[in-house]
């Protein structure tokens, strides 16, 4: 019976955003969220076409004016996904100043339009460190500013810079918990080479070992303290799921319990490859 109920859950909700979705199309003028959802839907509906032919149709009919809250965010990631990078900034700024979730996203966003727009890579370093002191970790936004730092790991690796590859991933680990299983968690097995580089290896393989006993133990309460109702949320394809942030990755309980599992299978495979 409850396999039942789930699976109508599900085609509801699969239902429901293909309304909406249906509805969008109809309608000549969109808002930000509106636009998102939109995008989203195309995108899981056609996954191998270009955003020439999904996404960027959409931009001349997104609302700029008179917008305010999350809106902001979402008229930002419009930008974002059309790779509008200046105006994308413009819009993100609006919300940098609040502490919601969308104004997280807004940094997060902005870092990588920063790296990959611009090439600002020590403001962008400054940035990290001023979310961290901003915005707590906390369970609902998983990513935080990892892939800020990914990217400027990437530049920094061609560069041979291993030393601040190696500072970077050490300020992520000391900053987080094991709340959730964070992405952060990844940095000493993404930069093993950096490690290595600067003779450190072993203290990496020492992180993920840690990383790994906290996540187990915060699993093992979760397991034994399941809530009797819990919602699986829709999966997207890969091309919208690559692009989610905390304003629009939804976990149930179940959901999360497996990302845990998954993060932990990941660092301990890193752990056993380069421990040989």
């Amino acid at each position: 019976m409850i396999i039942m109920k789930k699976s109508y859950l599900l085609m509801l909700l699969a239902f429901s955003w293909a309304t909406l979705a249906q509805a969008q199309e109809t309608k000549q003028d969109l808002l930000p969220s509106e636009a998102i959802a939109l995008m989203y839907y195309r995108v899981d509906m056609n996954p191998e076409a270009s955003r020439d032919v999904t996404t960027k149709p959409l931009q001349p009919r997104v609302i700029t004016e008179g917008l305010s809250g999350d809106e902001w965010f979402f008229l930002g990631e419009t930008y974002f996904w059309n790779l509008k990078p200046n105006e994308a900034n413009a819009a993100f700024a609006k919300i940098m100043d609040g502490n919601s979730l969308a104004s997280r996203a807004a940094w997060q966003r902005t870092m990588i339009v920063n790296i990959n727009g611009f090439q600002l890579f020590d403001e962008t370093e400054k940035m990290i460190e001023d979310y961290r002191k901003k915005f707590r970790p906390i369970p609902e936004d998983i990513s935080g500013a990892y892939f800020g730092l990914a990217s400027l790991a990437f530049v920094y690796s061609k560069d041979g810079k291993h030393q601040k590859i190696v500072d970077l991933v050490k300020k992520e680990i000391e900053y987080l918990d094991y709340s959730a299983p964070y992405s952060g968690f990844t940095g000493p097995s993404s930069n093993m080479k950096s490690f290595e580089a600067v003779g450190q290896k072993e203290q990496a393989i020492q992180m993920l070992k840690t990383a790994i006993q906290g996540l187990s133990a915060a699993l093992e309460k979760r397991k034994a303290n399941v809530p009797e109702k819990d919602i699986k949320y829709a999966e997207h394809s890969d091309p919208v799921y690559n692009m989610l942030t905390v304003m629009t990755e939804k976990l149930g309980y179940s959901q999360m319990n497996k990302k845990f599992e998954r993060m932990i299978e990941r660092l301990q495979k890193a752990v056993d490859e380069n421990s040989n």
